[in-house]
């Protein structure tokens, strides 16, 4: 029971530790875009409901989080 015990709480240490690292790549890959997309500014595009915009973003989560796993 002990070791069922163990692997749970080291599987929860594993998700804890790529949540941090997803969050963290995630908010320096946007920066980055902002930054090389000076034209595009990507909240103010979601905000006026810019589909395109959107399913870009979603590509990128869905890419780091690929990359991460």
């Amino acid at each position: 029971m002990n070791v069922i015990l163990a692997d749970y709480i080291y599987l929860l240490g594993d998700v804890l530790v790529m949540g941090i690292i997803l969050a963290l790549s995630l908010i320096i890959s946007v920066w980055i875009i902002n930054r090389t997309t000076v034209e595009l500014h990507l909240w103010k595009e979601l905000r006026r409901k810019n589909l395109a915009v959107g399913l870009f973003l979603a590509g990128l989560v869905i890419a780091m989080a690929l990359i991460v796993k």
